[in-house]
């Protein structure tokens, strides 16, 4: 069925824009925002909170810990008052009252389809994970933090681990949720064991339309149907983009 799906360039759908997620207010039928991959809190976070959500804050690198409390700091927010650090343990999912509201429950971890311990190399922001080998850095399952909540976007920005993140969240998925965003890295997909268009294919099968955002290697005229618009990404030399293609997606119920 896969082969039937299309991807629209939202530059077609003139009711979007780039910032279309967090506009003045907070839904008045939503009140969660989930960020995997928070990086320093500036994208996802932090504008969640400000509108009102309660944000479930995720990030596995120590080095963006410290980024996420400058964020903090810079913005007044103080520990216990607007956010509450959870830490956790390898294999083990944490226990924490989460019945603040609003607040951003700040996750020290990744997110997978498990609950384990990986290897993380590198001390800078762009660490490299390892999710087959065992190690002190944790990652958990979106699944066992959140249930029967409204979502309003479920954000995930892991560097070529989104299939993972995703299939750990199906019960999220497939629950009352308005948007999933995403960084869609078929080269990065495939260098962690994963397919991309497995992604994609998540997304389909819980009832989403997606759509991508436009980058200058990305013309309103690529393909639509997935498998060729995965190919033409695919084909994205890195003299083109370091990181070869790569283009975010935003995917709506």
């Amino acid at each position: 069925m896969s082969d039937t799906f299309l991807l629209n360039n939202i530059e077609n759908l003139p009711h979007y824009k780039k910032n279309c997620l967090f506009g003045e207010q907070k839904h008045p039928d939503f009140d969660v925002v989930i960020d995997v991959g928070a990086y320093d809190g500036s994208d996802y976070t932090i504008p969640g909170y400000n509108l009102g959500y309660t944000v479930f804050s995720f990030e596995l690198n120590p080095a963006n810990h410290q980024l996420c409390y400058n964020k903090f700091a810079a913005a007044g927010f103080k520990e216990g008052v607007d956010f509450t650090t959870i830490e956790v343990i390898p294999g083990q999912v944490p226990k924490f009252d989460s019945s603040k509201r609003p607040h951003i429950y700040f996750i020290k971890a990744g997110v997978s389809n498990r609950n384990a311990g990986i290897k993380v190399s590198g001390v800078d922001v762009y660490g490299q994970v390892d999710p087959k080998a065992k190690g002190d850095s944790p990652i958990v399952k979106i699944d066992d933090f959140i249930s029967d909540e409204s979502v309003y976007v479920f954000k995930a920005d892991t560097q070529g681990h989104e299939y993972g993140v995703f299939s750990g969240g199906l019960k999220v998925l497939n629950g009352v949720i308005k948007f999933v965003s995403l960084e869609y890295w078929p080269q990065g997909h495939r260098e962690n064991g994963f397919n991309s268009i497995d992604t994609l294919n998540l997304m389909f099968d819980a009832g989403f339309r997606c759509m991508d955002y436009k980058r200058e290697y990305m013309p309103i005229t690529r393909p639509s149907e997935i498998h060729e618009f995965t190919e033409f990404i695919d084909a994205i030399p890195r003299s083109t983009d370091a990181l070869g293609g790569w283009v975010d997606v935003l995917c709506e119920h």
